[in-house]
């Protein structure tokens, strides 16, 4: 028993690895592996290496109820839902609202030629171009840019991005949009720059050459501007509060706005020679909306017990009076046409007793009315109240062109459209959209 030693324990000899039929099974198998190999590396290049195209009718994203489709959207129209039913590339004339792109839209741009949106979908991670007259939507870039929070177009060719990193620190990145060629994927996003960690708010001008940057620091707040021409950054000052709400006029003036709060007073301030100067008297929870000349600004805020929206000259030793405006709502709601004399706004129908800081927390979402303040006649048009739509729209990031108002659902960050007036039927109308350029 000594010289006994278990079978299961020894490998076989090279003599017997070396039988006729056991070559014949291993050259057998050998060639059934390597054509398997082959069909699998064929698929793959077929299947998931072709060229990227808009994704099929139907195909869901798992965030946000995301879907991409070429075929015509759900158009909300007298408190129905109807599909539309115009054909594809014939101008839609009837419907007045409809939701362009069912999001998570991070940030969007109306390009001159004043019917397409270009957007920065967060969940694909691409550019998404839509249709404004028969609503379809298409990918736009290849290479997928992910874990971005929001995007801010700057013109047509530049793109900031925000995102959180693994140790929560904020990146900003600028990207130069280029075109690449390819019918497939048209765009590309280039020339990554990275700019200053943990930015906290940004805001471009209106013509595109200036971006204003708030940079946490352990003082407060570094406030720093991005000459876009340059791709430069420039130090304008250091300030004891990082809670600010930035603005930058067309010729480069620098705005402030201490973030909003029900139990604050709350200026703003004109930032010149790294000092902060008193521009409006503050109030509590006052929100402010300079227009991109710099020649006017609307406010919101509590003066004494009550709370009033008004137009004010931005100079404190302006001898030009304050006017009322009919209606009571945050200066994040609202934006100025590019001639200025109108400005557009969502209302909340109401506002409740936490207003406005549970808004800014996403506590609350309000039911927002679409309304157009005509400064040279001092009229005040409700354009459109959702509710009568049995709709909700929390609206936000408002940009208004010739014909019609984009604007974002702050609650899931789906791309609406109200048309102003039917472009199908007015000649010069048609024409005065292509002139808004940049709208």
């Amino acid at each position: 028993m000594a010289d006994f030693i278990p079978q299961y324990n020894q490998a076989p000899t090279p003599a017997e690895n070396r039988t006729p039929e056991k070559q014949k099974r291993i050259l057998l198998l050998t060639g059934i592996t390597v054509v398997a190999l082959l069909i699998g590396i064929l698929a793959y290049f077929l299947i998931f290496k072709k060229s990227p195209t808009t994704p099929p009718a139907g195909e869901t994203f798992p965030v946000g109820g995301n879907v991409i489709t070429q075929e015509q959207p759900t158009v909300i129209q007298g408190g129905e839902t109807q599909p539309t039913t115009q054909a594809p590339g014939q101008e839609q004339g009837v419907q007045k609202l409809v939701e362009l792109y069912k999001g998570p839209v991070a940030g969007y741009t109306v390009l001159r030629d004043g019917r397409t949106i270009r957007l920065f979908d967060r969940t694909l991670g691409r550019l998404v171009e839509v249709s404004t007259t028969n609503y379809s939507s298409t990918t736009v870039s290849d290479q997928p840019i992910l874990g971005i929070h929001d995007a801010t177009f700057v013109g047509e060719d530049k793109l900031i991005v925000r995102g959180i990193d693994g140790n929560g620190n904020i990146k900003t990145t600028l990207y130069t949009i280029d075109q690449t060629g390819d019918s497939n994927a048209p765009l590309s996003l280039d020339n990554p720059i990275a700019l200053a960690d943990n930015v906290l708010e940004l805001a471009a001008s209106q013509d595109a050459s200036k971006v204003v940057l708030v940079i946490k620091d352990p003082l407060g707040a570094n406030i720093d501007v991005l000459d876009i021409a340059t791709q430069t950054l420039k130090r304008k000052g250091t300030l004891p509060l990082s809670e600010w709400i930035p603005s930058i006029t067309n010729d480069g003036t620098i705005y402030l706005s201490a973030k909003a709060s029900r139990f604050a007073m709350s200026g703003t301030y004109k930032l010149s020679n790294k000092q902060l100067i008193m521009s409006i008297p503050a109030g509590i929870a006052q929100t402010t909306a300079i227009a991109p000349s710099g020649s006017i600004a609307f406010v919101s805020g509590s003066y004494g017990n009550i709370y009033s929206s008004q137009l004010r000259d931005p100079d404190i030793l302006s001898n030009v009076e304050a006017s009322d405006v009919p209606f009571v709502t945050i200066a994040e709601k609202c934006s100025w046409s590019s001639d200025e004399n109108d400005l557009y706004c969502g209302v909340p129908n109401t506002r409740g007793t936490t207003y406005p800081d549970s808004w800014y927390l996403g506590e609350n979402h309000f039911s927002d009315m679409l309304e157009r303040y005509d400064l040279t006649k001092g009229e005040n048009t409700v354009l459109l109240n959702p509710e009568a739509y049995k709709l909700k729209l929390d609206i936000v990031d408002i940009t208004p062109s010739a014909y019609a108002v984009f604007m974002l659902n702050n609650q899931d960050k789906h791309l609406w459209m109200y048309r102003l007036f039917d472009t199908t039927t007015t000649s010069s109308t048609s024409s005065a959209t292509t002139s808004q350029e940049g709208l």
